[in-house]
């Protein structure tokens, strides 16, 4: 059984046959630096803090990198070498502490239940750490002396804070809000796997209830659908459409969260599998790419509620394209619908264009996208009217060498107001992530979650606990609290009306040890920054550049909208932010949308209200259009 040990100090941890401190050789801060005994000096590469987590076990985490201790590729042989690794949840960096006597403790790695060792008991300074065959020997018992209390966490009103795991039956591939303020996700045919179109044409969903944390499952077979990596797009009338999801799939599905039903609609023309579909101003919907015989030659289709889908024979992947060989260049096109009325496209490739839709579809190249790299699997938010922040990627998408191929960090932000895309590269995140999602909140700021340092699909090592938080106005970047869990290849995350963001899943790949069939939710600073404003009376529908009347509280400053959305694969074209003009004061206002379908696409919006402090109501979800 586990040690119970105090975790609110940073430790010295001693060999008991030779006196020496486990220390990271020469103070490195990188993956892979050996662990060594060394005569204690008071360095913080020779101080650790333990985390105690839900298991029992505990991660042993140097002070000066804040990295794990770890075994080499989580071998399970005697001898394997100990080294400091970024922590990845895995279970080679979780440890058990087994009191020995007088003090000292066995250290053992969860997956191989061996003990840290010094090995042959040398006594001498340099030698690194290894695993070995639990015995009684001195040279497995280490001593734990406190040597500085761990400063407090930051406050919730700083880095914000994230709520405990809540189980799902399946892991969340794909999500999407409702009408209703629940959210519906779905997985493939199985709830923790997948194998392309070689499985039951069928989807376990379950709708998720942010308010009672409750699930419900579902799955769904009348559709004959597999909808596991698929175009969304949510409609006007608040409907989800899922088509695509395999490499024989041209299906279409429906989804209604008022009545919980799931209806086929007409099939493509293409069979796709990794595309992108986007809600456009007049309702219809447009999906492109995922071609998986067409590739880059694939044509663009839109669909119609009357007519189903019709080919736009210009429309391909190929103008995207930077003619270099790039690894799955036909996937996942980064479109959005400009205030212009075309569709705008800066991804993965660095190359731009402006998409007309109308007739068979025309291109017009847009310039580059600044210094960035290709970077599929980044994000892409339009975190404003006509302003899309791309940030983050990796060229190497799962393909040869991927897990040493390193992710992007660079962010840019990109204005296709005017007819014209003007790039400005930003500052840096801190952490490169590939598989992350990007999130823009009700104060216009862009919440980052989850994502993986190397371009491995199916793997926890290099996630990416920490969120980073994009504020426009000072074009700067802030670490935000980590969550628990690893959120990479796989995983979702979206806004809530209360403000809060949802996120979850990462994996679905059978019994490799990655599946995450759970959802943590995100609690900004704002929430934790006094009362907050509330909205007691607004319109459940509004027209482009109609007045409506809102009751809220006394203190209001702002109102925004922020479009309800859909997310696949860190895809989510339905995002959209807009600061509402209003007039009033007092509690009494009257806003006016002074829009049109090019700026708010026909949906339902979230509506919020803020005050001075930045501190957003409850949102009324309105239908806008």
């Amino acid at each position: 059984m586990c040690a119970d040990l105090d975790t609110s100090a940073y430790y010295r941890i001693t060999a008991r046959h030779s006196s020496k401190s486990i220390d990271v050789y020469g103070g490195q801060t990188s993956n892979g630096a050996a662990l060594i005994q060394w005569p204690y000096q008071g360095g913080a590469n020779q101080q650790w803090q333990l985390k105690r987590l839900t298991d029992g076990y505990y991660t042993i985490n140097a002070r000066h990198s804040q990295k794990s201790a770890d075994v080499t590729g989580a071998s399970r042989d005697n001898g394997a070498k100990l080294i400091q690794w970024q922590n990845t949840n895995s279970d080679s960096q979780r440890w058990c502490f087994q009191p020995t006597g007088d003090g000292y403790y066995r250290i053992l790695a969860k997956h191989s239940q061996k003990a840290i060792d010094v090995p042959g008991a040398s006594q001498n300074n340099g030698v690194q750490l290894i695993q070995w065959q639990a015995h009684t020997g001195t040279n497995q018992q280490w001593q734990l002396t406190p040597v500085a209390a761990i400063p407090t966490a930051p406050s919730p009103a700083i880095e914000g804070q994230w709520s405990s795991r809540i189980a799902f039956p399946s892991v969340p591939v794909a999500a999407a809000l409702l009408p209703n303020g629940k959210v519906v996700t779905w997985s493939s045919f199985d709830r923790n796997t997948f194998v392309g179109n070689q499985g039951p044409q069928q989807t376990y969903t379950a709708v998720f209830d942010p308010q009672t944390n409750q699930v419900q499952e579902n799955l769904v077979t009348n559709t004959n659908h597999d909808m596991f990596c698929p175009g969304t797009a949510l409609l006007g009338d608040g409907r989800l459409l899922v088509n695509g999801g395999g490499p024989t799939v041209a299906t279409t599905s429906i989804f209604d969260g008022q009545t919980n039903q799931w209806n086929r609609s007409a099939d493509m023309a293409q069979r796709r599998w990794y595309n992108t579909s986007v809600t456009l101003p007049n309702g219809e919907v447009f999906t492109l790419g995922g071609n998986r015989t067409s590739g880059l030659d694939g044509r663009g289709e839109i669909w119609n509620l009357t007519q189903g889908w019709r080919t736009l024979t210009s429309a391909i992947m190929n103008p995207f394209y930077s003619g270099n060989s790039l690894n799955r260049a036909e996937e996942h096109p980064r479109l959005v619908v400009a205030p212009n009325g075309k569709l705008f496209g800066a991804g993965p490739t660095p190359n731009m264009q402006w998409l007309d839709l109308s007739g068979s579809g025309s291109y017009q190249a847009a310039g580059q996208r600044g210094n960035d790299i290709f970077n599929q699997n980044g994000v892409y938010v339009m975190y404003d009217v006509g302003k899309v922040l791309s940030a983050g990627g990796n060229p190497n998408y799962d393909g040869a060498n991927s897990e040493t191929t390193a992710s992007s960090s660079a962010a840019y932000t990109i204005d296709i107001n005017n007819n014209q895309a003007t790039v400005q590269q930003v500052p840096s995140m801190r952490y490169p992530r590939a598989y992350g999602n990007g999130v823009v909140l009700p104060d216009g700021k862009v919440l980052m979650v989850g994502g993986l340092n190397n371009g491995k699909a199916f793997s926890d090592n290099g996630a990416i606990l920490a969120a980073e938080m994009f504020n426009p106005s000072t074009n700067s970047w802030s670490t935000m609290a980590s969550m628990a869990t690893p959120r990479t290849y796989h995983s979702v995350a979206l806004l809530l009306p209360d403000g809060r963001v949802l996120a979850g899943g990462g994996g679905l790949c059978g019994s490799c040890g990655v599946n995450h069939a759970d959802a943590e939710i995100y609690s900004p600073p704002y929430l934790f920054n006094g009362s907050r404003p509330t909205i007691t009376s607004a319109p459940a529908a509004v027209g482009y550049s109609q007045n409506f009347t809102v009751q809220a509280s006394s203190d209001v400053t702002e109102f925004t909208l922020v479009r309800s959305s859909s997310v696949t694969h860190s895809i989510n074209t339905d995002q959209r932010f807009k600061r509402v003009s209003f007039t009033g004061s007092g509690g009494n206002y009257t806003l006016n949308l002074n829009s049109n379908a090019n700026v708010t696409p026909p949906g339902y919006y979230m509506l919020f209200a803020l005050n001075s402090r930045g501190v957003p109501s409850v949102s009324k979800i309105i239908r806008v259009g």
